[in-house]
């Protein structure tokens, strides 16, 4: 069973979770990590990092509102990779979280895209570990995702809302999104 750190000012390895956050998610995902540690502060987001023992595996950054559990960024340690902490995160998230329906994106499968495969292995991850696919699209940033969840069912509506609550006007700067019906 792996352990959870909540992340808070002073972390103390918030390097590894600054190096992640940078090398594991494309550009346009980044958010600056001042404003994700203000919506903890703020009681809007839970920041974990996963321990095997006393070494770092891998990290999520949860958004709450109402029953849905948001997963804006889920990470394992770039020297974790292959070890089955993907699924122990998803697994100590769903236990943590038992009452909520989990959310999160992948992008669309893409066979013209630089990781296309990756796109196709992260999405049957999620399959795997109980996620299904929504009937709704969501653009964020000029990319396209597919919305998965966990739990239940997601509607546009509740995604756009449960965005629009807890992005804030400040992260809404950095995280545009518009909702696309799947033909």
């Amino acid at each position: 069973m792996l352990q959870v750190k909540k992340v808070a000012r002073g972390f103390a390895d918030r390097n590894l979770i600054l190096h992640d956050l940078a090398t594991q998610f494309p550009r346009e995902q980044h958010v600056p990590y001042a404003l994700l540690m203000r919506r903890v502060a703020q009681g809007h987001a839970d920041f974990l990092a996963f321990y095997d023992e006393d070494t770092y595996v891998g990290l999520a950054y949860c958004i709450t509102h109402a029953d849905i559990l948001y997963v804006l960024f889920l990470a394992v340690a770039e020297s974790a990779h292959s070890r089955g902490y993907g699924g122990q995160i998803i697994d100590t998230l769903k236990a943590r979280y038992q009452d909520a329906r989990i959310v999160l994106n992948v992008e669309e499968p893409n066979d013209s895209a630089s990781n296309a495969e990756q796109r196709v292995r992260r999405k049957i991850f999620y399959e795997r570990h109980g996620f299904d696919v929504t009937d709704f699209r969501v653009i964020e940033n000029g990319a396209t995702y597919e919305v998965m969840v966990y739990g239940g069912t997601c509607s546009p509506g509740e995604y756009l809302t449960m965005l629009r609550i807890l992005k804030g006007p400040v992260l809404s700067i950095f995280i545009k999104s518009k909702i696309l019906n799947k033909e």
